[in-house]
């Protein structure tokens, strides 16, 4: 069988590692023993047999290599941190005000009057309310 070759290294065939044992799991081949090491926290290497319709014996570490006819067995490339890591902080962009200037322009009120006549509404009331039409 094919392991998942982005997490397992190939099969050694007919070798089986004793000792270390984390957990065994039920698998009816050894290429699906990988994923089950990958998600255990401190697997680094399992052994398949063909106990039980197929056992993967999940190992913390390499202990002595024999050479057992039927047995594969495989390391995983990188080992799955048992707490998952957090992103290193950047230093993100705030809103906070600058004392630069800019040549962008704003809606702050200026205190010099204009002479020009504005259109719209004023507060001065309009001479045509409360005449009949």
């Amino acid at each position: 069988g094919l392991v998942d070759s982005n997490v397992c290294y190939d099969l050694e065939e007919n070798t089986h590692y004793y000792g270390n044992d984390l957990v065994k799991t039920a698998q009816p081949s050894a290429d699906l023993c990988c994923a089950d090491c990958a998600k255990t926290p401190g697997c680094k290497l399992f052994t398949w047999t063909d106990a039980d319709g197929g056992t993967c014996e999940l190992k913390s570490a390499k202990g002595r290599p024999a050479y057992s006819p039927g047995d594969f067995s495989s390391t995983i490339k990188s080992v799955i941190p048992v707490s998952p890591t957090t992103d290193v902080p950047t230093d993100a962009p705030t809103d906070l005000p600058t004392d630069a200037p800019t040549d962008a322009p704003t809606d702050a009120p200026t205190d010099d009057p204009i002479d020009e006549p504005t259109i719209g509404a004023t507060d001065n009331p309009s001479d045509t309310l409360g005449r009949p039409l």
